[in-house]
């Protein structure tokens, strides 16, 4: 009886031993994993604030030439942002002038299509929407094209006849609908459109696409932000735009910038646009420095590309 009652105890001390091993392991195991997650936590705020440091050591190297002479356009503006909430205006000229924006306007196409339309959603080209106004001959009618090879054609070389075919989703009329009130929810308060191209209306009947540089400005900002994939279809220099049968036709970019080794920055994205009342335009968002973002917008220009040069070249950086 001793025996059993020995053994009982013995099986009672190792179970309890067991279990305390078990609680203390418990125990060192819950605070090891605080400490882990307060060293995550502290790393995090270490990496945070240096980074902090570095907008801020950054910010401070931008400046402007307070000598610059100004460029053709009849507004312009040179704009720094950052991942942090940083904003500076390095200069500017009548920035609240509204003005008409071209194919500039195919970036707010874009930003509709991606919020209503699956990428892979196949359209069919007719006559409706393809072969205008403007055409680029490079889509063909009875063709099947999908949504992002549309977006590509329409944001590379700027067709017209993609635009206008990724707006039959819905119809024109009511795609341009959805462009203005999406136009507000950003809050653009000076834009206006009144087609999915940017195209000058013919023989004058018919409204302009209307927009001034500071909302350029707040339009970049968003779709860095909340679009970044409409950059990344527009920064091909060269593109073969294929229907669903891999029938393909070679585009080029309208950004000539891509092609220019001497450009300082890296691109992140851009739409121009011209036509005979907006004479030329650009919106350019480039990355200076990691997280740090320049834009740079010219409307009304005698040449887009060379005034955005001398914006950028009297940007100083130290």
């Amino acid at each position: 009886m001793l025996a059993t009652r020995s053994i009982k105890e013995k099986i009672w001390a190792i179970i309890f031993v067991i279990i305390l091993f078990l609680l203390v392991g418990i125990i060192f195991g819950s605070i090891s994993l605080a400490n882990k997650k307060a060293t995550e936590k502290l790393r995090a705020e270490v990496k945070a604030a240096k980074i902090a440091r570095e907008f801020k050591l950054n910010f401070s190297k931008l400046s402007f030439n307070p000598n610059f002479a100004g460029t053709s356009a009849r507004a312009y503006v040179l704009f720094a942002t950052s991942t942090n909430g940083q904003n500076l205006f390095l200069t500017e000229k009548n920035i609240d002038v509204t003005l008409p924006i071209a194919s500039i306007t195919k970036l707010m196409t874009a930003i509709v299509v991606q919020d209503n339309v699956d990428l892979n959603t196949v359209i069919e080209a007719t006559p409706e929407y393809v072969g205008g106004d403007s055409t680029a001959n490079v889509l063909e009618i009875g063709h099947k094209y999908r949504v992002a090879e549309l977006l590509n054609n329409m944001l590379i070389s700027s067709d017209n006849d993609s635009a206008r075919l990724l707006s039959s989703v819905t119809g024109e009329a009511r795609f341009v609908e959805l462009m203005n009130e999406k136009a507000k929810e950003i809050g653009l308060v000076r834009t206006k459109y009144t087609n999915v191209t940017g195209l000058d209306p013919l023989d004058g009947k018919g409204g302009v696409n209307l927009s001034s540089a500071s909302d350029l400005v707040n339009l970049l900002v968003y779709i860095n932000n909340n679009h970044r994939q409409i950059f990344q279809f527009g920064k091909n220099p060269a593109k073969n735009i294929c229907d669903v049968d891999k029938n393909c036709k070679p585009v080029l970019t309208t950004n000539l910038f891509y092609n220019d080794k001497t450009f300082p920055f890296k691109i992140i994205g851009f739409k121009t646009g011209r036509t005979d009342l907006a004479l030329k335009n650009l919106a350019l968002i480039t990355e200076p420095f990691d997280g740090i973002f320049l834009i740079s917008i010219v409307l009304g220009s005698e040449d887009n590309f060379a005034d955005t040069r001398a914006l950028i070249s009297n940007l100083k950086t130290n």
